[in-house]
């Protein structure tokens, strides 16, 4: 935060009116399930965008990426063009215009610990911290659901990104220690307390990120939606793909393809492995917990089809290292982050060789990182 607040102070000659910062999420179980009105189990962690901003008396906004060491200015709010990283930013005050709400010009410098594309939702860090400070600096009077929905509206619209809502949940709603099971339809949702038993979790980012990962998403939201629609014909109460059933899928089945057939499956096994990973918590069955993680990323490989072979690599190698008792992909897919459920005493170090191991078979070097469940988006004034 500190190198954040100095940065813009030395770009526009005086200090930051307000500071602010954001979480990365990570979800525990309920891939993919968000888009499709089902339950989902995120929560924020200890890794942050930072942001300092102030209005301006220009005739732009002014934007500076710490991390890239770019600066981008905006011309004029009345015309809002596309411009690469600023385009997460762009579509916000895209959205916010066409909402009428008023905003001047401003200056901001943001940077983070996020990594990006690990799967960690770096982008709806950024949204919603800039959202969450534009709320405050000109007083718009959103609450969180708005704030969620005019991010959501920025990525279908702007971006061209049909996700769903709960990055954006758990980077606004996050409390420490605690994760939220979330009803992706009704918006409902509870605090669950996360006591794991003397098992962490801990990141390893494959270091990869391939280009199709923004394409393919948009395929299984299409390959989703035409799966609910034949559904639909022969059960038409089945409001979305997460709440059909799997006697459902069996006697719909002629009606679909294989592809359909196993991404309604995943869609509708992988809603289940939610409700059974709580009960598990309740219950303080750990083993459970990690046979789900597991059983999770064996769906995303084989039904889903959005993991990669590095990716499958590293999950491979946990199941192999002792201690381990869980391992998946999480976020969109095609590379990213693996999570891993490890005995707390030496969890640092049997990730680290995990990492070892990837590197000396794939010539990648990973990234281990230590995480906590932290709280959500705070702003406050400089």
């Amino acid at each position: 935060m500190r190198n954040i607040s100095n940065k813009y102070s030395t770009l526009f000659g005086r200090k930051a009116e307000f500071l602010a910062r954001a979480p990365g999420r990570i979800n525990l179980i309920g891939e993919h399930t968000d888009y499709n009105k089902g339950f989902v189990l995120p929560a924020a962690i200890d890794k942050h965008m930072f942001f300092a901003f102030g209005k301006n008396k220009e005739k732009s906004i002014e934007l500076y990426s710490y991390d890239l060491d770019e600066k981008v200015t905006i011309e004029s709010l009345e015309k809002l063009e596309k411009n690469t990283w600023a385009n997460f930013i762009i579509g916000i005050l895209q959205v916010l215009k066409n909402k009428g709400l008023e905003i001047r010009n401003f200056n901001m410098v943001f940077g983070g610990n996020i990594p990006i594309g690990g799967g960690l939702s770096s982008s709806s860090a950024l949204e919603c911290g800039l959202l969450k400070i534009l709320n405050q600096a000109y007083d718009l009077g959103l609450d969180h659901m708005e704030m969620i929905e005019i991010s959501r509206s920025s990525n279908h619209h702007f971006l061209e990104l049909q996700g769903g809502i709960m990055d954006q949940f758990s980077v606004l709603n996050g409390i420490a220690d605690h994760a939220m099971l979330l009803n992706c339809e009704t918006h409902e949702y509870s605090q669950i307390p996360l006591r794991m038993n003397g098992y962490s979790f801990v990141l390893i980012d494959s270091n990869v990120s391939h280009s199709l990962v923004n394409s393919a998403y948009n395929d299984r939201v299409r390959e989703g939606k035409e799966a609910l629609t034949i559904i639909q014909k022969k059960y038409p109460k089945v409001r979305h793909l997460s709440m059909a059933t799997l006697v459902q899928i069996d006697a719909v089945e002629k009606s679909l393809s294989q592809i359909q057939k196993a991404r309604a499956r995943f869609i509708i096994e992988e809603n289940r492995r939610v409700h059974k990973f709580c009960a598990a918590l309740a219950k303080k069955d750990i083993g459970k917990v990690g046979n789900l993680i597991y059983a999770s990323h064996e769906g995303l490989r084989d039904q889903y089809q959005v993991s990669c072979k590095e990716v499958d690599l590293l999950v491979d190698l946990a199941k192999k290292s002792e201690g381990v008792i869980g391992a998946r992909m999480i976020g969109g897919g095609f590379g990213g982050c693996t999570l891993n459920l490890i005995e707390s005493k030496n969890a640092l170090t049997t990730a680290q060789k995990i990492s070892s191991s990837y590197k000396a078979i794939t010539g990648i070097s990973s990234k281990v990182y230590d995480i906590k469940i932290g709280d959500g988006v705070s702003v406050f004034e400089n």
